[in-house]
């Protein structure tokens, strides 16, 4: 979910506050609804920025 908050906050740069504070609230919510641990959210979030960072490399993204 980060990696799509961090895409859409380029898209709609207007709205990039918004937009990453929702994808952050998402994780924890997963954290609230017992349905992942705290490193998990963490870790994707890494994760996510990764997977961002590495298509930004590519001429075609």
């Amino acid at each position: 979910m980060w990696a799509w908050a961090l895409i859409l906050a380029e898209v709609f740069a207007a709205q990039a506050d918004a937009i990453l504070e929702r994808g952050k609230e998402f994780g924890i919510s997963r954290n609230v609804c017992n349905v992942h641990w705290h490193s998990d959210v963490v870790n994707g979030r890494m994760m996510g920025a990764t997977a961002v960072a590495m298509l930004h490399t590519n001429p075609h993204f």
